[in-house]
């Protein structure tokens, strides 16, 4: 896990990324059977982000209430931007900005890039409440030098399902080893 925090996940195995990703989701109160995260590899470093299961879990978890507070369309500089405040119900609140370009043309296309820019804004503003510094999955596809590293889940074979209290007993094995 050294290895993640000093930022060389790409030195872990295979088996060992998919430990880490079992424990991120543990620690998360995630369910790790939904993938809600995979590697990517992004400026020569391999980094766990977070995909769209990962932060509509994250708020029915925490019962994070999004509310849009902005809608704008931007013809000069060619983007949609939506504005969306996230709060719990203990007051904490945060706010963030998803953008989109516009597209060339109205239609599907225009309700597209709509629905992306609020996509974006719901998951930045959910990370950061949750206290993740954590890229989202559609913050990685905008950026043009990123490569999705091939899923754990292909690459190991899926286990037989489990009973919950199978799963936790596993968790908290995986984790006195590593503390041990």
């Amino acid at each position: 896990i050294s290895a993640i925090t000093e930022g060389a996940a790409d030195k872990l195995s295979i088996p060992e990324r998919a430990e880490y990703l079992l424990l991120l989701c543990k620690s998360l109160g995630l369910n790790p059977l939904s993938a809600p995260f995979e590697w990517t590899k992004l400026n020569g470093k391999l980094i766990p982000n977070a995909k769209k299961n990962c932060t509509d879990q994250l708020r029915k978890i925490h019962h994070i209430n999004c509310t849009v507070v902005e809608r704008k369309i931007n013809k000069e500089l060619g983007l949609i931007s939506v504005t969306v405040r996230v709060c719990t119900p203990d007051g904490r609140e945060d706010e963030d900005i998803g953008c989109a370009p516009l597209p060339s043309k109205g239609g599907e296309n225009m309700a597209n890039a709509m629905m992306k820019a609020l996509t974006k804004a719901k998951r930045r503003a959910t990370l950061s409440l949750a206290g993740l510094s954590l890229a989202s999955e559609d913050e990685i596809e905008s950026v043009g030098k990123a490569v999705r590293a091939r899923s754990v889940t292909r690459e190991l074979p899926l286990p037989a399902p489990v009973a919950h209290e199978e799963l936790q007993a596993e968790f908290e094995e995986l984790a006195a080893v590593k503390e041990g």
